[in-house]
């Protein structure tokens, strides 16, 4: 199930994909913001909460294709 969700390239796995990317970057920064264990300003957070989102989203293209640019197979359309 997991290759299937990875591997689609039908829409709603692409949004879903990229949906569970904000959830898991927003997760990352809230969880240690809420318990104390960090102490960054509103923008900080959000900067690397966007950070993070920037490192997924090629993450998830080299599992899919192998190719971390676009995640297309040869990197044109």
């Amino acid at each position: 199930m997991l290759e299937r969700f990875i591997s689609s390239n039908s829409l709603a796995a692409r949004l879903l994909r990229t949906v569970l990317e904000g959830v898991v970057a927003v997760a990352v920064v809230a969880v240690p913001l809420a318990v104390g264990w960090l102490d960054l300003s509103p923008e900080a957070a959000s900067v690397v909460t966007a950070a993070i989102v920037a490192v997924l989203s090629p993450c998830l293209a080299l599992l899919r294709t192998g190719n971390p640019e676009d995640g297309l197979k040869d990197g044109k359309e």
